[in-house]
């Protein structure tokens, strides 16, 4: 068996290779890829200016530089043209021949309607006059009354008497009254003297307030009998400022006589001076 020596390769590859290999070594490496632009900085988070930093210098002009030209003048305005800061609305109208005179105030001028006149409302009817709030402090009564039995036997007592009273208020008085008694007693007539104290208050209607309902109470001593106490109210008119008249319709009374307690019912008619 012949054995063949082994060969290298040729001369001209190597050649090829060696100059490959320089040439790559002596290429740059590739750049790397440029990087994205970045965010523009918000000013709310810039960082403050430092005071203590010094300011950028002021360079005074170069010497070499050629001086500026001055501005030429500008050209004037031919009359009655509008300046840069005049105003374009035309001027207030001159008083002259063609204008009316001056007028005063509210006077309409020539050719225009007169004005309407309103006319004042109507007055409004008056209110009802009341009575005069001032009042009679005085009043003198006389009174007629029948006494009638309520609760036991039948009997008829009579009384007549007078009365003062004294108006504290308008609605109010207090008055002191004395009368004769004419009572029936045992077989035969008796007579007698009452003294009664009285409150009244007064109740007013009508639209002239002439209509009188008087609230009254008393407490009395009737002479050789006892005390007795009196209850009333009736309708009184007013005649006049210083008169009145009325009755009292319903007026129980409750008497003391022999020990026992009688009750009775009156009616009473009265006039009233006042002053």
């Amino acid at each position: 068996m012949k054995v063949y020596p082994r060969r290298g390769p040729p001369a001209a590859t190597l050649l090829i290779l060696l100059s490959a290999g320089a040439a790559a070594a002596q290429d740059p490496p590739p750049l790397p890829p440029p990087a994205p632009p970045a965010a523009p900085a918000n000013p709310a988070f810039a960082p403050a200016p430092d005071p203590n930093a010094p300011a950028n210098p002021a360079y005074p002009p170069s010497p070499n530089a050629p001086p500026g030209a001055p501005a030429p003048p500008g050209a004037p305005a031919p009359p009655g043209a509008p300046g840069p800061y005049t105003t374009p609305y035309p001027a207030a109208p001159v008083p002259g021949p063609g204008l009316p005179p001056a007028q005063p105030y509210g006077a309409p001028l020539p050719g225009q309607p007169q004005p309407g006149v309103a006319e004042p409302p109507a007055p409004e009817p008056p209110w009802p006059t009341p009575p005069n709030a001032a009042y009679r402090h005085h009043r003198l009564t006389l009174q007629t009354e029948s006494v009638f039995s309520a609760d036991e036997g039948p009997f008829y007592n009579h009384l007549l008497g007078g009365r003062y009273a004294y108006n504290t208020t308008r609605a109010t008085n207090l008055g002191v009254y004395a009368g004769y008694a004419n009572l029936k007693g045992t077989g035969e007539r008796v007579h007698s003297v009452l003294f009664v104290g009285q409150f009244e208050y007064q109740l007013f209607f009508g639209e002239l307030e002439h209509v009188i309902v008087p609230l009254r109470v008393g407490v009395g001593y009737l002479l050789e009998n006892g005390p007795m106490v009196r209850f009333a109210t009736g309708v009184y008119f007013v005649l006049s400022d210083d008169l009145q008249a009325g009755m009292d319709l319903i007026a129980p009374s409750y008497w003391s006589a022999s020990n026992d307690t009688v009750l009775s019912m009156s009616l009473s008619a009265e006039v009233s001076y006042l002053f």
